[in-house]
């Protein structure tokens, strides 16, 4: 982080990584931890889905996310049904409880989220039930929130049906 006096910006100084080891077990460990923090978000109770809904939970991580968390096993921890990766295309998730988003924050991304969530929001709704169907669907974004992403989302008019958190 840089500061300004005046007009001429001040570096922090780095030296003492010079010598140091990151240890990147540590910091993937971190991650899945906050990772964890962001899913306890979701109602896990019973659910009013149709039966079809059996399975509870489904992760689409960004495929260089993966890469920076190592192995796809390390993911496992999340206790989702199933870990798919984020191409920039669709995936069908409408059997699933929750649907949790672990991508970083691009606009092309979020027009394909907000794509599929409405095309599974018609599908419910065809459903022929007395109560609401709740299906519950989260996204965080790594490292940070984008406005613009989130304004994406807004115009797509699916801001207020998502979870949204940030690493």
């Amino acid at each position: 982080m840089s500061t300004k006096t005046g007009n001429v910006p001040l570096k922090q100084d780095f030296s003492h990584l010079k010598t140091g080891r990151i240890n990147l077990t540590v910091l993937r460990d971190s991650i899945l931890q906050q990772i964890k923090r962001c899913t306890n978000q979701f109602h896990t109770e019973k659910s009013n889905l149709p039966k079809q809904f059996t399975k509870e939970k489904c992760v689409i991580i960004d495929d260089d996310i993966k890469n920076l968390l190592g192995h796809i096993q390390a993911l496992n921890e999340l206790g989702a049904n199933d870990i798919r990766i984020f191409k920039e295309r669709q995936h069908d998730t409408s059997e699933y409880k929750i649907t949790l988003f672990i991508v970083r924050p691009k606009p092309i991304y979020m027009e394909i989220i907000a794509n599929m969530i409405r095309d599974e929001m018609n599908k419910l709704s065809q459903y022929k039930t007395k109560d609401a169907i709740i299906k519950q669907y989260g996204i965080i974004f790594v490292a940070r929130l984008s406005r613009v992403c989130e304004e994406k989302l807004k115009e797509k008019g699916v801001l207020g049906d998502i979870i949204i958190d940030e690493l």
